[in-house]
């Protein structure tokens, strides 16, 4: 669903991504994991279109998606879910979730968003800024999930949200995955999150991938050690 060939990013003369490979399978949920700074966002940003890329190819279902603006990508089957979750935060919730529908030939949002987040349904008529954390981050993932993306990147997702919701978060990614086929790459720092949701942990270190894993054969303190400061 995937393929990142010899990709490199940056900015002005400053490499951040450098000559990445990656691959990840349909329905695979594949955790990037590293400390600040080492390049998760960059990355993120960059597949969606927000930051040029300065060499390689990125193919989303066999289509490359290099040339593409942003718009193009999200058509393609491309979903993003932006760290610090930037709801609009003067519209209700449920104008929120229509802004996914732009480009679909209904404006009406179908059903199984509500039933993957009941809370989105009880206040949908409420203003988006008045949500909770962990209710803001539900809502751009219902944003991003209603124009049925093939692939989905979050960056940071569990940022300034509480454990019990965390914890939640990843049985609801895992649900979808279940129920859609959807192919996930989510970029982290909480390993406990990281745990519960990946079939594949990525490390990336300074721009480069130093170690990945099935989850199954995981050596947490492994893992650990590489997030540590």
């Amino acid at each position: 669903m995937l393929k990142i060939s010899d990709y490199s990013v940056g900015y002005g003369q400053s490499l951040v991504i450098s000559g990445m490979n990656l691959t990840l399978e349909k329905g695979e949920i594949a955790a990037l994991v590293g400390r600040n700074g080492m390049g998760k966002s960059t990355l993120m940003k960059s597949l969606i279109g927000m930051i040029p890329s300065a060499s390689g190819q990125v193919h989303v279902a066999g289509n490359n998606i290099v040339p593409m603006p942003s718009f193009q990508r999200v058509q393609s089957g491309m979903g993003f879910v932006p760290q610090g979750r930037m709801v609009f935060s003067t519209l209700t919730v449920e104008e929120n979730i229509k802004t996914g529908l732009l480009n679909s030939r209904s404006q009406e949002i179908p059903d199984y968003i509500y039933d993957y987040f009941p809370v989105l349904k009880v206040m949908r008529k409420r203003m988006a800024g008045n949500l909770s954390g962990g209710q803001q981050q539900q809502l751009v993932m219902a944003r991003a999930l209603v124009g049925r993306p093939k692939l989905l990147l979050l960056d940071e997702p569990t940022e300034g949200i509480q454990p019990s919701i965390i914890k939640e978060m990843a049985k609801i990614l895992r649900k979808i995955r279940d129920s859609e086929g959807l192919t996930i790459l989510v970029a982290e720092q909480v390993l406990s999150f990281v745990l519960d949701v990946a079939d594949k942990i990525i490390v990336i270190e300074k721009g480069n991938i130093v170690h990945q894993q099935a989850r199954a054969e995981v050596n947490e303190q492994q893992i650990a050690s590489y997030l540590s400061v």
